[in-house]
């Protein structure tokens, strides 16, 4: 079975030339060749719109365009067909240039006959189709890479997630049981502290003593409940939820300290998250604590923002909860969640907060990131929270709390508020 023939485009302004090149092509049979002829750049460029050309025959020197730039010329409408240089000039710089700039051979006329012609044609248009192979290799291999280095990082993250929550988890279970192992005595010593504290004159100084002893008593009773808290594992009472009432539950807890501190809320809550399985009680003490944080963060006023927003390809809920407070300084941001860390110990911080908010969120299947500025422009904090929407374990559709609260979400209205903005600024005030 013969093969389609060769269609070769020779552009070409010398008659004689272009005849002597077809006459040489059309000896060959095997395989056979179509030349059509332009005499100008600019009909030769207009030909290339028809399509169907396998190999172009360039003469540099033509009546509308010199040199090299005719062949920068032709480049942009040729770009998978092989363009051999055919010219009268044995200038080797000049083959040199035309190759670089992706001609694929190079030719000078009375140094070529008919076999020679046919086989540097067949040859140029192997090369053509082995430079695109090689390319789209190449482009293959780059996605894998790619795609391979996604997988990498993902596993990779994976992984340390994994063990974030095995080192949380170890923590919390000896944290629990210190605690445990603490609470007895210490409620021995407060016993026998108020009991000798009965005994004293209201006149007498051990009385001093004696209440400092039990403030002190009863800070550590506070800790000790945190720590069995933090390493104790609660069952999650899941239920679907919409993010947008915990946050503004948790808020009306804080708006009165707010307006004293003259702390403006911003609130923007994309209408496009929806419900998310959570426990409420557990979620709402994150909230209310970093909420707390925020607000502690500006003592002088300034802004608070709540935010929230869907990320479809992962199927998660994002909450965002920024400040404008002064900052935390880098060698802090990585021991925040760390238990017993706290950058407020003389104001009685226990350094627990975060750590059992982390805990929280990571029992849900999320993450919580922080990030932080000193100074300049995005001067504050935000801390970042990622909910998968399903929850790390989906109860099921007919669970009657699932159904509840999804009924319950439905009655809300169809359109979703704009955001909000309360200013507790000077001028409101006045």
């Amino acid at each position: 079975m013969n093969s389609p023939p060769i269609k070769v485009l020779l552009i070409e302004d010398d008659a004689e030339c272009a005849d002597a090149m077809r006459e040489m092509l059309s000896q060959e049979k095997s395989p056979s060749f179509e030349v059509e002829c332009a005499k100008k750049l600019q009909t030769g460029l207009e030909r290339f719109s028809k399509g169907g050309l396998d190999v172009v025959l360039l003469d540099l020197n033509l009546p509308d365009s010199q040199g090299l730039d005719t062949l920068v010329k032709v480049q942009p409408q040729a770009k998978d067909i092989p363009i051999i240089v055919i010219t009268g000039q044995a200038d080797e710089t000049l083959a040199l240039e035309a190759l670089r700039k992706g001609a694929q051979e190079y030719l000078v006329k009375g140094e070529v006959h008919g076999k020679m012609l046919s086989r540097v044609i067949r040859y140029a248009m192997e090369r053509m189709r082995a430079e695109e192979w090689v390319k789209a290799e190449k482009a293959q291999a780059e996605h894998l890479a790619q795609e391979l280095d996604r997988v990498v990082k993902q596993l990779k993250e994976t992984q340390e997630e994994m063990l974030r929550r095995e080192n949380v988890l170890a923590t919390g279970e000896l944290a629990a049981a210190v605690a445990h192992e603490i609470r007895n005595p210490l409620s021995i010593i407060s016993m026998s502290v108020q009991y000798l504290q009965s005994k004293f004159d209201s006149k007498d100084p051990r009385r001093e003593f004696s209440e400092a002893i039990i403030r002190k008593v009863q800070k550590l009773d506070v800790v000790t409940k945190r720590l069995i808290s933090y390493g104790r594992h609660r069952e999650l009472r899941l239920i679907r939820r919409n993010l947008k009432r915990c946050l503004d539950r948790s808020l009306s807890l804080i708006k009165i300290r707010c307006k004293s501190q003259r702390i403006a809320i911003v609130r923007r809550y994309s209408p496009k998250v929806p419900l998310v399985v959570v426990d409420e009680e557990m979620l709402d003490e994150v909230f209310t604590n970093l909420l707390t944080n925020a607000v502690e963060a500006m003592p002088k006023g300034g802004k608070l923002t709540l935010e929230t927003a869907y990320d479809p390809e992962r199927n998660e809920a994002i909450v965002h909860i920024s400040d404008t407070g002064k900052g935390i300084l880098p060698k802090h941001r990585a021991q925040l969640f760390k238990p017993f860390f706290s950058t407020k110990k003389e104001d009685g911080g226990t350094g627990l907060g975060l750590a059992i908010s982390n805990r929280i969120i990571a029992d849900h299947g999320g993450t919580v990131t922080v990030e932080s500025h000193l100074s300049g422009a995005q001067r504050g904090t935000t801390f970042a929270m990622r909910l998968p929407v399903k929850g790390p374990h989906l109860a099921p559709p007919s669970s009657p709390l699932l159904k509840e609260a999804s009924e319950g979400h439905g009655k809300q209205g169809k359109s979703a508020p704009n955001p909000q903005v309360e200013s507790y600024s000077a001028a409101a005030h006045h």
